[in-house]
This record gives C-alpha cells, sequence and structure tokens, in this order.
C-alpha cells in the first residue's frame, strides 16, 4: 500500500492520540489513587470524589404541579392522609395494649 503524505499524517495524528489518551490515563489514575490515599480518613472528601469519579448526581427533584393551588391540595392531601393513617395505627395499637394490659392484671 502506497502512503502519501496525507495518510502518513493521519496515521501520525491518530498514534499521537493514543498516546495523549493513554498519558491522560495513567495521569488521571495517580491523580485519584494520590487523592483517596491523602484522604483515607476524610469520608466526606473520599465520596466526594466517588461522585465525580462516577458522575453521580441527585436527580432533580421537582414536583410536577400545573399551579401553586393544585401544589398546596397536594400537599393539604398527603399530609392529611398521613395523620389519618398514623391516628388509625395508634388507635389500633391502643386497642391491642389495652387488651395486652387487661390479660396481665387478670
Amino acid at each position: 500500500m502506497a502512503y502519501n503524505k496525507a495518510t502518513f499524517n493521519h496515521l501520525s495524528y491518530i498514534q499521537q492520540c493514543r498516546r495523549v489518551s493513554k498519558l491522560l490515563s495513567i495521569n488521571r489514575s495517580r491523580y485519584y489513587s494520590q487523592l483517596i490515599e491523602n484522604n483515607e480518613h476524610n469520608q466526606r472528601k473520599l465520596f466526594q470524589t466517588l461522585d465525580k469519579l462516577l458522575h453521580w448526581a441527585p436527580a432533580p427533584k421537582h414536583l410536577h404541579h400545573r399551579n401553586a393551588e393544585d401544589l398546596a391540595n397536594s400537599f393539604i392531601t398527603f399530609f392529611k392522609n398521613k395523620i389519618e393513617n398514623m391516628r388509625h395505627e395508634l388507635n389500633e395499637n391502643s386497642q391491642y395494649n389495652n387488651i395486652y394490659v387487661k390479660i396481665i392484671i387478670l
């Protein structure tokens, strides 16, 4: 296969790109290894580093609503149901506790 100047330049470019990529990878690895070593007792810094390395980001939490009134109503409904469920569970538990207390007293 005959190489012309353009082909030779392209092959040289590809080789150089591979070298640069390999050097970046090696240096990145050294940097993060050193960072982890230096912060082995700093859990916060370690987790921040992991998050950065793994590109973890918390999912944005957006409340979906058509308008402010719908949002307020959904909050009211949620907490109203939550309180009703808690009251129901407390009533059930207090009935069982009363039975338990009566059995112990007898």
